[in-house]
């Protein structure tokens, strides 16, 4: 039986031959980082609408949950009186809690009435929760914190 060579084995295989030298390695040490930053920054961003309509969602949910605890709510409810605190903390714990994928210590959650501290039928409750999120392409560029900041406003309807 004859030893196949691995010149013997171009010779019938000519797809593996090298007839551009080193070019298309070049080629390649060139593209492969446009390319990846290109990906990533395809990533970041879908990162960060994400995150925003989480934000929006969790902002959203958390006016329509204290709308439905106006003045007249239960005492089991979170939202008794503005004055006492551990209400507050107990109202931004379960809008954070609402956040899946995003770190409840990551985010900002504050509580308003208009008018001021006055939870009667019709008046509104405001809810603004902030999130900063670091893109991970700011490891390779400046480019900072991205605010995302969302507001809703819900009238009180107990």
């Amino acid at each position: 039986m004859r030893s196949v060579t691995f010149k013997h084995l171009l010779r019938r295989v000519p797809f593996l031959k090298d007839e551009f030298g080193g070019s298309p390695a070049i080629e390649l040490a060139f593209a492969l980082p446009v390319i990846g930053l290109l990906f990533g920054g395809i990533f970041d961003i879908g990162l960060v609408m994400w995150r925003s309509t989480t934000v929006a969602h969790i902002s959203h949910e958390g006016a329509r949950y204290a709308s439905v605890r106006g003045n007249e709510a239960e005492p089991s409810s979170m939202i008794i009186d503005p004055l006492e605190p551990t209400d507050i903390t107990d109202f931004q714990d379960y809008v954070k809690d609402l956040a899946i994928g995003i770190d409840a210590a990551d985010l900002t959650v504050n509580i308003a009435w208009n008018p001021v501290d006055d939870h009667a039928k019709g008046n509104q409750v405001i809810v603004n929760v902030s999130h900063s999120y670091t893109p991970f392409l700011d490891n390779f560029f400046p480019i900072g914190p991205i605010a995302i900041d969302k507001t809703s406003v819900m009238t009180i309807m107990q």
